[in-house]
C-alpha cells in the first residue's frame, strides 16, 4: 500500500480581525497533505441482535461476506424494560425479581459474546466489540448508531404481518425511517 498526496498550490484566504491583523504572518507556498485511502477507510456496522433465529442468520451473512480489514463491528443487545405486565409474569413464578433481572442481563452478555466470538472467528482482521443497552429498542438502536457514527446497521425482521403487526410494531420498520444510516434488514423466507 502506498500512500498518495495531495499536493495544493492554491491561495488560501482565512479571515483575519483588524485588531489582530499587525500581528499575523503568514507565507504558505505550498501545502502538501499524506494520506492512505486504503488505511484510513473504517466502516462502522452496528448489528442488532435479539437472540433469533433471524438474528443469527444476520451475523452469520455478515461473517460470510468479504470486508476491509479496518471494519469495526458492534453487536448491540437491547434489554427492554420490565413493564407491570411482564414484571407480574415474572413475580408468579419467582419472588426474587433482582435474581430474574440479572439472569437476564447475563443472558444478553452471553448472547452478544457468543455472537462476537463467531463474528471474529469468521473475520479476524475485524475489529469487533458488543454491548448490553437497556430501554426502548428502537430509540436504543437509533441513539448507539448515532454515538457511535454506524456507517451501516444491520438487523432481522420478524416478517410480522396484519394484526400481529400493528399491535406489536416493526421495530426493524422504525430503525430503517429514523437511522442516521443505511440499513440492512434480513427477512424470514
Amino acid at each position: 500500500m502506498s500512500s498518495s498526496s495531495i499536493r495544493m498550490t492554491n491561495q488560501i484566504h482565512l479571515s483575519i480581525p483588524e485588531t489582530d491583523a499587525p500581528h499575523v504572518q503568514l507565507a504558505i507556498e505550498s501545502l502538501t497533505v499524506k494520506t492512505d485511502p486504503v488505511k484510513d477507510f473504517e466502516m462502522r456496522i452496528l448489528v442488532a441482535i435479539d437472540g433469533s433465529k433471524i438474528s443469527q442468520e444476520a451475523v452469520h451473512s455478515l461473517g460470510d461476506r468479504l470486508w476491509h480489514p479496518d471494519t469495526k463491528f458492534l453487536l448491540v443487545h437491547v434489554l427492554e424494560p420490565v413493564t407491570s405486565e411482564y414484571a407480574s409474569m415474572y413475580m408468579t413464578y419467582s419472588t426474587d425479581y433482582g435474581r430474574i433481572v440479572a439472569e437476564r442481563l447475563s443472558d444478553a452478555e452471553k448472547l452478544v459474546k457468543e455472537n462476537a466470538d463467531f463474528l471474529k472467528s469468521k473475520l479476524p482482521t475485524a475489529k469487533v466489540e458488543s454491548s448490553v443497552l437497556e430501554g426502548p429498542v428502537k430509540e436504543c438502536l437509533i441513539e448507539k448508531a448515532k454515538d457511535w457514527h454506524a456507517d451501516f446497521i444491520v438487523m432481522g425482521s420478524h416478517g410480522r404481518k396484519g394484526l400481529s403487526k400493528f399491535v406489536l410494531g416493526s421495530v426493524a420498520e422504525s430503525v430503517l425511517s429514523e437511522s442516521p444510516c443505511s440499513v440492512e434488514i434480513i427477512k424470514t423466507a
